[in-house]
This record gives structure tokens, C-alpha cells and sequence, in this order.
């Protein structure tokens, strides 16, 4: 079924990305289902996308072996396409083209998952975390990444809502959070997630 966007009106990632212009390539993505804002004082829908950048390695040695793998970076969206909503705004200038009526109807952003794009890293004021700024299409449009971890997509729409093997302990927190998961049946960690195949760019 997918994670749709509508218009309705472990160590390796906390490592400090340098502040810049990177290449890189989406691998997860998680349906964090409603948070709650103390700010707003409501709860609302979030996703979180994330990307490797294969140019800046995370080094370390596991169980006796040498681990060399990308770093990866994150941002946390609400899950609508509204005219102000950051995951719009960054989804246009990722695709470099508005989104047509009929996409605003819903956008799967399973589609995201592989893609490439060029993202803009600046460091908040504490200098402790790598926000994403920017997201554009890839600067150098020659060179397309594959991910080298394993890629991992988990929605509450899907049937079984089964959490991937690989979650993050911190994203695993925000959606045990969510009342999607507080009022099911106990999900289940799947060993893999299925294959995603999909010939067409998004």
C-alpha cells in the first residue's frame, strides 16, 4: 500500500555530518505515526526520511572486524502536502517541479526509497546535529548511488505493520510514542523487508 503524503489543508546516526553540499541517496523510512507537540499542544502525523552520504565514512571496529560504512543523516516531516508544510516545499525542490493537482490527491513516498538527490547540511546552535536544509536533485547526475546499508521502509497502512529489523533504537522510541502502536496488537520485527521495485523516478 505504501505511506502516502496528502494535501489536506545506532552510533552511525549521531555522527556530525560536516556542514556542506552532499550527494546522497535515500535508504529509510519510517512512518512515526502521530506525535504529540507540547508547542502546539496537539498531535499530528510524522515521517522520518533518511539518506546516506557515502562520501563522509563512519569507521569502527565490531566483534573483531573493521566496519567502513556511509554516514546517514535525517529529517522529521508532518505527513502533508499543504502549501506550508516543509515535506511539500522539500519534495518540490528535490523533483525541481511543483506537484500536480492530481499528486496532491496522495504521493507515495515509497517512491523516495533509492532515490538520489543532493542534500544541504547545517549544524544547529549547539553544533550537535546535522540538520538537513536542502533538499535538490543531484548535482552530479552521472553518478548514481546504491545504497550499501540495508534499505528499510515501515508504514502503519501497510497490513501487519510489522517494525524492520535494522530500526534505530531512537526512531523505534517515537513510534512505540504514537497511539497507532499503543492501540494495536503487538507488532513484530520482520528478519527483512520485502524487495521495493518500481522502474519509474518519482
Amino acid at each position: 500500500m505504501g505511506l502516502f503524503a496528502k494535501d489536506t489543508g545506532n552510533e552511525m546516526d549521531f555522527y556530525l555530518v560536516p556542514e556542506g553540499m552532499y550527494h546522497a541517496v535515500t535508504y529509510r523510512i519510517y512512518d512515526l505515526g502521530n506525535q504529540y507537540s507540547q508547542r502546539f499542544d496537539n498531535h499530528s502525523r510524522k515521517v522520518m526520511i533518511m539518506w546516506e552520504i557515502q562520501s563522509e565514512r563512519i569507521k569502527y571496529e565490531k566483534n573483531g572486524e573493521q566496519i567502513d560504512l556511509p554516514a546517514s543523516v535525517s529529517k522529521e516531516y508532518t505527513l502533508s502536502l499543504n502549501k506550508k508544510s516543509n515535506l511539500r516545499k522539500d519534495l518540490e525542490s528535490w523533483r525541481n517541479r511543483r506537484f500536480t493537482e492530481k499528486e496532491l490527491e496522495g504521493f507515495n513516498l515509497e517512491k523516495l526509497m533509492g532515490i538520489n538527490c543532493t542534500v544541504q547540511i547545517i549544524h544547529n546552535d549547539a553544533k550537535t546535529w546535522a540538520n538537513v536544509q536542502t533538499v535538490l536533485p543531484p548535482i552530479d547526475k552521472t553518478k548514481v548511488l546504491v545504497p550499501e546499508n540495508p534499505q528499510e521502509f515501515f508504514s502503519f497502512d501497510e497490513p501487519g505493520t510489522n517494525i524492520p529489523l535494522h530500526t534505530p533504537d531512537w526512531i523505534l522510541t517515537k513510534i512505540k510514542q504514537s497511539p497507532e502502536w499503543q492501540n494495536q496488537k503487538e507488532p513484530t520485527i520482520i528478519e527483512e523487508p520485502p524487495p521495493f521495485e518500481d522502474d519509474m523516478p518519482f
